[in-house]
């Protein structure tokens, strides 16, 4: 979800905050900027090989 949300070009951060909630992204991981989304998802990928 965080993914898709990002990936947009030309969104505001209200939109992609009402984004989140939309999609019902914790409170949590609503607070992560793009690098740290991608860091995240990039760790998973190569833990899931």
């Amino acid at each position: 979800m965080m993914e898709a949300i990002y990936k947009p070009p030309g969104l505001t951060d209200k939109q992609r905050q009402q984004l989140f909630l939309d999609f019902d992204v914790g409170k949590t991981v609503c607070g992560y900027n793009k690098a740290l989304v991608e860091q995240k998802l990039n760790g998973m990928r190569a833990m899931a090989k």
